[in-house]
């Protein structure tokens, strides 16, 4: 019951933010847009972003691999691609899903194949930080000022700066009191999780140089989020109206458009919307063309997830079965 309202309250929260993300949207704009739109462009953007997936799978096998299994790079393709499918459904499930499909076809058992999807994401996860604040601090103040407030509008254009300092203080503290009451600690559940997840990522950063190929390791990681900014880039091209077509603001557009994707809402609906549209203000550009971008954009990818991931379910359950009778 507890997973069921996790669901339920994920898609809630994507409903009412899409609601009032395009509740005022300019639906004669949004047609000009897209009567204007460079199909061939665009479609090249979502072309990108799906040899990113490829690379995930590849690096994924990499990960399997290091933990002593075999599994095919094709397969893994697909099986990250029905994960993506699933997740257009059930927020966080297309990890489960991508791992039982894959464990079913390829005999890898269903341990290794979720243990490596958790170093996975929590490499994922360290370089969309690291991307975000590279971004952050290398943008001009203004633009920095105004993203935090959208972020957290009770915050004036420097009042972050003593929270942060505090905040810095605060976790040194904290760094001391754990370092002396860590077996205290770790009995209670909360802790216990949150401790677990950071031990996570410090080994997802150890395990890599025990991987049998770290050079593909590294550069099927620099292929992925290369990729990912090239793949937001020609969609910005394919719209000839928007107002930026850079691969600084491509880049933007994808950190801060990554947090709402990997907010507990099936596919990013509302959240996605949301942080595109505050990319958009802050780089001082109408709400409109933030309206606009993120709704092309996420029904591109959500269709084209859809569509790829339920061919590669179809190809993985025939091929278990398959196997199952041979």
């Amino acid at each position: 019951m507890k997973k069921y309202w996790k669901i339920l309250i994920g898609t809630l929260l994507g409903v009412v933010l899409l609601y009032f993300a395009l509740r005022d949207m300019n639906w004669q704009e949004f047609q000009e847009h897209v009567q204007q739109m460079r199909v061939g462009v665009f479609s090249l953007g979502l072309l990108v972003m799906l040899s990113s997936h490829y690379a995930r799978g590849y690096r994924w096998v990499l990960f399997i691999k290091g933990a002593g299994e075999q599994a095919r790079y094709t397969d893994a393709f697909w099986a990250v691609m029905a994960g993506y499918m699933a997740n257009n459904a059930i927020p966080r499930g297309g990890e489960l899903f991508r791992c039982t499909l894959l464990a079913q076809s390829n005999k890898v058992s269903f341990a290794t194949a979720f243990g490596t999807v958790v170093v996975e994401r929590a490499f994922d996860l360290l370089i969309l930080i690291a991307i975000f604040l590279l971004l952050l601090f290398t943008a001009p103040q203004e633009f920095q000022n105004t993203l935090l407030s959208k972020l957290f509008p009770k915050s004036t254009s420097h009042a972050w700066v003593l929270p942060m300092g505090i905040t810095i203080l605060a976790i040194a503290f904290f760094v001391l009191l754990w370092q002396r009451y860590k077996s205290r600690w770790l009995h209670v559940p909360l802790i216990a999780k949150i401790h677990a997840f950071f031990a996570q990522m410090v080994k997802a950063i150890v395990s890599v140089k025990h991987l049998p190929n770290p050079t593909g390791f590294v550069v099927s990681t620099i292929i992925i989020w290369a990729f990912y900014i090239l793949s937001v880039w020609f969609m910005l091209l394919g719209l000839p109206q928007m107002p930026d077509h850079s691969l600084y603001f491509a880049a933007l557009l994808l950190v801060i458009g990554g947090f709402g994707i990997v907010a507990p809402s099936p596919g990013g609906i509302g959240t996605y919307h949301w942080m595109v549209i505050i990319t958009f203000l802050a780089m001082g550009y109408s709400k409109s063309d933030g309206q606009i971008y993120g709704t092309l954009s996420h029904i591109t990818q959500y269709l084209m997830n859809t569509f790829v991931g339920f061919v590669g379910y179809l190809w993985l359950v025939w091929k278990a079965r398959h196997e199952e009778r041979t």
